[in-house]
């Protein structure tokens, strides 16, 4: 270099500690005098915050363009040590000087003239949020029509607009992505992604796109659990958007389970597209996808364009052609930059470079860089670091802590070192409230060690003294605090922010800590300079290790709109605010720690882009200018690079070895024909992860693959074994030439297995084994399989009734003798019933079933009014058309009159005939038939009353007017006459006499009483028809029945005597309630003949009947004990049918065939709708089939057999009718009725035993190892069970932990068991308790099958002693649980001691395995379960739930809802946020009660389920508040559901006891 060179070249400036200076730091620092000349060229110029338009890049045009040796005019370098300065001179006089030069320098290019400046773009601010940018700059639109042209790179500057080229781009390809699509409307959709490389530009961009285009674009990040999403989600998605901005890595996703494929895609944007190298996420979707031509043909390819600073990512020792042209490869793209465009001009015009400063501080040299090589001497360390060092040197957590405060000791001095510890140790305690039980467990005293370690710690650092940060101004007096380079930034800070006070800067630092300390010195140090200054520190959000320091997303995002918004003018930050997020342009960056890379370089420096902004680069003056790289040079290398590609040149290259392999590896796929998804061997490997961590296990178990790779000198072979519940073990792969490609090829072996075994879908996908939720909305948008889902169906009419078209009248009918009897409660069982006849009931055909007895409720007490005795007779009865048409007459005459409305009927289509015969005793046919009554009563109607009033008796009277009030004589009153005054309680009592009641009741007609001496007749109502199926309560007493029990009177002359008697009225108001029990037997009938099986029409019917239909039976308790059997019977069919499937595998499949939606659609097929009755009995709407009526109108039919019910009541009545076949007609019934209502168990022929003859064709793991005899024998004790095969004992009790694959855990066993036991608990009680109802039952249940008290019995029964894992943690856990439970047993006075404890679900889940176990070993033998439950189960329900049983405060909530009738509630959950205080932001569950939209209670907690306690509570709480007031007015205030048949509901049973 030439000596002017030199001197020219920039002189050092250095931070050196001042020599016996004591001025004012504030007004004599060495940049005083360059702020002076910049504030007056600031004072005319316009502020402006632009987004995405200032540029930064180089300006090619400038004079200013570098020395040879890469540096430029704008370094300034001052060294005090340099042979050409004066040694006398004082470290001030050389800042001056080279002040001086950099002044001049600043004022000959402020001096050239600014006009001619294209203006600034037109921007529209938005929430601080975004910016719409109206008017791009001509530049902009040179590059975009390049990229419209074919694929590009745009290497431009942070902050020149690249994002904006982008939306233009975004813009025109949608643009015509939409027009194509509506000239061609069956072309199928392609779709816009913008692929960013971290999750804060997900949201940033997406931000700046929505607000710049038009179209629908949506925004993904990993944290949305995309990787769980199915096919059916994403098409959905793609289906309703344009574009989507999301993290590169889920759209390989994506790409590779076939979810898309890149011929659906228009465009791809990579931003900070230089990471498309080597094996980047990037590359992986260009290489496998993008230039696959078998999937992907050229001309289907989508635009691509590539965005950033500098296509170098590394040193400034990269071969700039080499990585340009593989940049360019990968993404099929030009490079093009500033330089080779036409409207260069213009980007120059607007181009704001920043002047470049170095200056150095007194550092500790390339050891700064590596904190390893520090050799701690703890003495000369800080009195807290001593104190804090001898409580806790010796906890693990800390280690990490002492050595991050030691860095800092010596990086930035005494003072951060000691004041960074609050932030640590708030972190260190973060992280242990946050640690997983797994963790726990693995070291429980270690655990407690550090929380008391960290309790000591934060109570010492709360109690220590802090000195108050001070500047003396004495350099010696500082530097006892602060170290030198925290000096030097100060300094430079204080001249900063002295020539601008509403200056925007950016400090970038390197470590999290360092952030910090600075944030944490400049809010608490009192130095006039730094008044200003409202600083903030910005850092990653990802994990760190002990002693380091984080920043949630949330945080983020608050500290950049307080920049932005000036709230905030110094942020100090990583490497996290280089590039990508929204920061505002700043007038002055300082990297207090040197950038490792050039593009580092680019990307801060570019953060100052205002006008006459600094960029100043503090540097180590121990390694001095040789230290620092030339990112400059090398800069201005890789610009005359770019821009002198020609643009036709090839792209073809050599590649070197690992280049290679990539490449070699890049061609070897597997694609699935089905659905186009491609995997690739470095797919493989997080495919394997990723089906690995997707296996069932707890906290105790850790899912992940264990590669092991072996060989040397390029012959290595790997090999993969799997957790024990795969469906793969041992992998082995090929032998390859270097270890990552061993195991790459190992993971795609691997997948291809799984794929043969169903361990991936044709999505190449694990099979989805978590509870997921069986969604399906069908084309009304109504949630299929729910309560609220609410259809329109018909009852059907019994086929026995139907009258085939041209069938004519019988010559012979079937009698059935129907005998109204005394119940058996009144001692007099199967006396005929006071005042009733025989009914003879005559159909054209016998009854093929048995009709019974039928119980008839009395109307006004809850017990059994008398029971119809149906007999059917042998022989039939022989009859003409004209006795027929006699009979058909009577039985319109008798049906009118009891349901008051004229019926009429086709005597050819009558379905039945009713007689009333006058004995009760079986004598002739012929008598059964009263033909001259019958004869008398169709001819005429009623006769006038006789003067003889004693032949009233048995007779039916009317009142001359009222033809639908009937009476019966109870006496005459020979007392009373019309004008007597009427008895206390009778009808007419509130008037004088009977004539006036008479007068007043008939006011609108002429009442003329002739005889006022006529003597009285009492009489009683007779009732129309009543519903005598149903068990009364006293609110259901109907109205005429009451009037029934009343006396009245009439006056003899005003009455009419029917031809009708009495003893017949009475008895046919019966008649409606035992045909629609004898409809229900037909219909229940039907029904058993369709599923095949053997049980009787009244259970068939209570299977059939909802609890709406209000009868004394209803389907919910079989309900339940079907669902529990068919939940039971796919279990076991799935169990012994796919050997290879995990639990959750198999419980996706079961839940899929049991769900409400599944047996929805199997009883809509089937057309069981017409089979169920769930409406009540109405008397106003019977008929006989045929029947028809004057007023009937078009709907009348449909409203008396049409009915709406939800989806959930129809899959209720299928597992009603399981249910009741398994408990009336045993397993092979209940199998039988599943197979024939649609439940798909190929090979099962409907037997019990086709079970164990399936599971003895599909061969059952082999087991290598086994427990021993005496173990064996120790077992066999404790469950009361001898096994056949030893080996399934050790399969119930092997944990999922074994890190061996020739042992089964115990999952699939539980998996059967948890099945069995809930049968088999059901079944007990159904027969223990048959006058429970569901809702006890079920309490009932789940106090006998919960994990809780399965957990007790497990260490009752010391079975955890024999648990065979592999997990440090499981056995503290054991421990800790077994001491709880100890401790809960004699401590507390109530049952169920176990409820308050959280047990390990292990132990419950060893009870359940082990009996299923019992069940293979036993031969499929449901007795051997059973024998089990009551021996080692029951008796903890006899000394421990017996007689009572608590109930949780959600099941007590729900349970009052249903009771009442009530269907639109439901409980919500979501997560809230803790504030912008909390620095951890930690999240809580929150759980809602809503009622009909209102929302009643919440409730939060850690947990959702503690968040569902704390809402059930709270509801319960409040609940009986309002009932306190007014009886059962919670929840009628909150719910308008139409009436049903509704009980009291109690909400008084709060986690209390419930008599059984």
């Amino acid at each position: 270099m030439a000596p002017d060179a030199e001197t020219d070249a920039a002189k050092v400036v250095t931070g050196a500690r001042l020599k016996n200076q004591s001025r004012s730091i504030a007004t004599e620092s060495p940049w005083h005098s360059i702020a002076e000349q910049i504030r007056k060229r600031r004072q005319n110029e316009l502020r402006r915050d632009n987004f995405a338009v200032s540029v930064d890049l180089p300006n090619p045009l400038s004079p200013l363009n570098g020395t040879e040796n890469g540096s430029t005019a704008n370094d300034f370098l001052v060294d005090p040590e340099a042979s050409n300065v004066q040694v006398d001179m004082t470290i001030d006089d050389y800042f001056a000087k080279g002040f001086e030069a950099l002044t001049s320098e600043l004022l000959a290019r402020s001096s050239k003239s600014t006009e001619g400046t294209i203006p600034s773009p037109v921007v529209e601010e938005d929430n601080d949020k975004f910016k719409v940018i109206t008017d791009p700059r001509p530049y902009q639109m040179e590059l975009f029509e390049r990229a419209k042209e074919g694929n590009i790179i745009a290497v431009l500057d942070t902050g020149s607009g690249k994002t904006m080229i982008a939306c233009l781009l975004l813009k025109h390809i949608l643009t015509v992505e939409r027009e194509r699509r509506t000239a061609n409307p069956e072309t199928p959709k392609r779709l816009a992604f913008f692929l960013v490389d971290s999750v804060p530009l997900v949201f940033q961009q997406h931000a700046v796109l929505q607000a710049n285009t038009p179209f629908d674009i949506a925004k993904f990040v990993g944290e949305m659990g995309t990787d769980l999403w199915s096919e059916s989600q994403w098409r959905k998605i793609f289906s309703e958007v344009d574009a989507v901005v999301l993290t590169a890595e889920i759209l390989h996703n994506c790409l590779v389970h076939g979810f898309i494929h890149m011929r659906e895609v228009s465009l791809l944007v990579f931003d900070e597209c230089h990471r498309a190298k080597k094996q980047h996420v990037f590359a992986r979707i260009m290489r496998t996808f993008y230039h696959d031509t078998a999937t992907t043909p050229v001309e289907e390819r989508p635009k691509v364009m590539g965005m950033t600073a500098s296509p170098i990512e590394g040193t400034t020792k990269a071969n700039f052609s080499k990585v340009a042209e593989e940049l360019e490869e990968t993404l099929d793209a030009q490079i093009v930059t500033a330089m080779n465009l036409s409207s260069v001009a213009s980007l120059a015009q607007v181009a704001n470079r920043p002047k470049e400063v170095k200056v150095l501080y007194k550092g500790l040299g390339g050891i700064a860089r590596q904190p390893q090589l520090f050799v701690v001497d703890r003495t000369v360390l800080t009195p807290l670091y001593r104190a804090l060092y001898k409580v806790a040197s010796t906890v693990g957590i800390l280690k990490r802590a002492f050595d991050s405060s030691a860095i800092m000791y010596h990086i930035l001095g005494p003072w951060c070192a000691d004041r960074l510890w609050a932030y640590i140790l708030s972190e260190l305690e973060f992280k242990l409230d946050n640690m997983s039980k797994f963790d726990r467990f693995v070291d429980p005293e270690g655990y407690q060690r550090e929380r008391i370690a960290i309790s000591h710690a934060n109570d010492m650092i709360n109690n220590w003294s802090f000195t108050k940060p001070v500047i003396t101004g004495n350099r010696e007096v500082d530097e006892m605090m602060f170290s030198n380079k925290i000096l030097v930034l100060l300094d430079i800070l204080g001249g900063l922010y002295e020539d601008n006070p509403e200056g925007h800067c950016i400090v970038f630092v390197e470590r999290r800590s360092t952030a910090h300390s600075l944030f944490l010195l400049l809010k608490e140090l009192d130095d006039p300079r730094l008044a200003p200054i409202r600083p903030e520190f910005i850092v990653g959000h990802g994990s760190t290790g002990e002693g380091d320091v984080a920043m949630k997303y949330k945080k983020q995002n608050h500290v950049i709109r307080q920049f932005r918004k000036s709230r905030v003018n110094l942020l100090i930050a990583t490497s996290v605010a280089e590039e990508g997020l929204d920061l505002p342009a700043c007038d002055s960056i300082v990297r207090f720690d040197p950038c490792g890379t050039m593009i580092r370089y680019i990307q801060s420096r570019g953060r100052a882009r205002r006008g006459e902004s600094i960029y100043v680069d503090m540097v180590d003056s121990v390694l001095g200018a040789a230290g620092i790289p030339d990112f400059r040079g090398a800069e201005q290398v890789m610009r005359s690079f770019c821009s002198s590609l020609p643009e036709d040149r090839l792209l073809g290259r050599d590649v070197d070895d690992d280049d290679e392999d990539d490449m070699a590896l890049s061609e070897i796929y597997h694609v699935e024909p089905s659905t186009g998804a491609k995997l690739s061997p470095h797919g493989a490997v997080s495919v394997v992860y990723h089906y690995c961590s997707r296996l069932p296990g707890d906290a105790f178990t850790t899912n992940a693959p264990i590669f092991q790779i072996t060989g040397e000198r390029q012959a290595y072979r790997c090999s993969i074994k799997f957790p024990v519940n795969s469906a793969v073990h041992d992998i082995v792969g090929e032998v390859q030439p270097n270890k990552p490609r061993a195991k790459q090829m190992a993971a795609f072996a691997a997948c291809i297995e799984l794929r043969k075994r169903g361990g991936l879908d044709e999505r190449l996908v694990p099979i989805r084994e978590n509870l997921e939720k069986i969604v399906d909305v069908d084309d009304e948008g109504m949630q299929v399989g729910t309560a609220k889902a609410l259809r329109s169906y018909t009852m059907k009419t019994p086929d026995f009734w139907k009258v085939r078209e041209g069938e004519p009248l019988p010559g012979q009918v079937y009698a059935t003798l129907i005998k109204i009897v005394k119940p058996s409660n009144e001692g007099n069982e199967g006396v005929p019933s006071q005042g009733h006849r025989p009914i003879c009931l005559l159909t054209r055909r016998p009854f093929d079933i048995d009709l019974g007895s039928i119980q008839l409720f009395s109307t006004v007490e809850a017990k059994v009014y008398a029971n119809a005795e149906c007999t059917i007779l042998p022989d039939p009865i022989s009859l003409s058309r004209t006795q027929l048409d006699i009979l058909t007459g009577y039985a319109l005459r008798v049906t009118s009159m009891i349901a008051n409305r004229s019926f009429t009927c086709d005597p050819d289509r009558m379905p039945y005939w009713v007689t009333f015969p006058t004995t009760h005793e079986d004598g002739k046919v012929a008598d059964l038939i009263p033909w001259g009554e019958i004869q008398a009563a169709v001819l005429r109607k009623h006769t006038p009353c006789p003067a003889d009033l004693s032949d009233l008796q048995d007779k039916v009277l009317l009142e001359i007017g009222d033809d639908r009030t009937r009476y019966r004589l109870t006496s005459v009153r020979t007392d009373l006459n019309p004008l007597s005054q009427p008895p206390a309680g009778s009808r007419e009592a509130k008037f004088e006499s009977f004539l006036e009641y008479t007068e007043r009741k008939w006011r609108n007609h002429e009442v003329k009483v002739k005889d006022f001496e006529q003597s009285m007749l009492e009489v009683k109502i007779i009732p129309r028809v009543l519903n005598y199926l149903h068990r009364p309560t006293a609110k259901d007493m109907p109205r005429t029945e009451l009037r029934s029990r009343t006396p009245a009177h009439l006056m003899p002359e005003r009455v009419l005597v029917s031809t009708i008697p009495a003893p017949v009225l009475i008895t046919a108001v019966c008649v409606p309630s035992i045909m629609t029990r004898i409809d229900g037997y037909l219909i229940a009938s039907e029904v058993n003949h369709m599923l095949g099986t053997d049980v009787s029409p009244y259970d068939t019917l209570a299977a059939l009947t909802p609890p709406a239909g209000n009868m004394e039976f209803d389907l919910e308790r079989m309900e339940l004990l079907g669902d529990s059997f068919l939940k039971l019977i796919t279990s076991l069919y799935l169990y012994v049918t796919e050997p290879d499937n995990h639990e959750g595998q198999l419980h996706v499949k079961r839940m899929r065939q049991i769900c409400n939606a599944n047996l929805y659609r199997l009883a809509r097929d089937k057309g069981l709708y017409s089979y169920i009755r769930p409406k009540a009995f109405a008397r106003a709407n019977w008929r006989p089939a045929g029947f028809v009526a004057k007023e009937d109108k078009e709907d009348t039919v449909a409203n008396i057999y049409g009915y709406v019910m939800g989806d959930k009541g129809l899959a209720d009545v299928v597992e009603a009718l399981i249910g009741t076949a398994l408990y009336h007609g045993g397993l092979d019934q209940g199998v039988k009725a599943a197979l024939a209502l649609g439940i798909k168990m190929p090979g099962i022929e409907g037997q019990w035993s086709d079970f164990s003859r399936l599971y003895d064709y599909v061969t059952s793991p082999r087991l290598d190892i086994g427990f021993s005899s005496q173990d064996v024998r120790g077992l066999a004790k404790i469950i009361g069970y001898e096994f056949k095969q030893p080996l399934l004992l050790t399969e119930a009790l092997t944990h999922a932990s074994i890190n061996t694959t020739n042992i089964p855990c115990y999952q699939r066993l539980e998996f059967l068991g948890d099945a069995l036991l809930e049968t088999t608990v059901l079944l007990y009680f159904l027969k223990r308790y048959p006058n429970h109802s569901e809702g006890r039952l079920t309490e009932l249940k789940s106090a006998m099958v919960s994990n809780k008290i399965l957990a007790a019995l497990c260490v009752r029964l010391g079975l955890h002693s024999y648990i065979n894992h592999f997990s440090a943690a499981l056995p503290n856990a054991v421990k800790e649980y077994v001491t709880d439970l100890e401790y809960h047993r004699l401590d507390h006075a109530e049952k169920e001691y176990w409820l308050d404890l959280d047990a390990p679900k292990f132990l419950s889940d060893i009870v359940e395995s082990t009996l299923g176990a019992i069940f293979l070993d036993s031969g499929f033998d449901l007795r051997h379960v059973d024998e089990f439950f009551v021996s080692r189960l029951l008796p903890l329900f006899t000394t421990d739930i017996k007689p009572t049983v608590r109930q949780h405060p959600m099941a007590c909530l729900t349970q009052g809802m249903q009771a009442w009738g009530c269907l639109n509630f439901e409980i919500q959950s979501l997560k809230t946020i803790a504030e912008d205080g909390d620095q951890h932001g930690a999240s809580l569950k929150k759980a809602m009660f809503v009622i009909h939209g209102h929302v009643f209670a919440t409730g939060e907690g850690p947990s959702l389920r503690q968040a569902r306690l704390d809402m059930a509570h709270k509801a319960l709480c409040e609940a009986r508040a309002m009932n306190s007031s007014e009886p059962d007015i919670f929840p009628r205030v909150y719910c308008d559901c139409p009436p049903r048949m509704r009980t009291i509901a109690s909400f008084e049973k709060d986690d209390g006891w419930i008599d059984l």
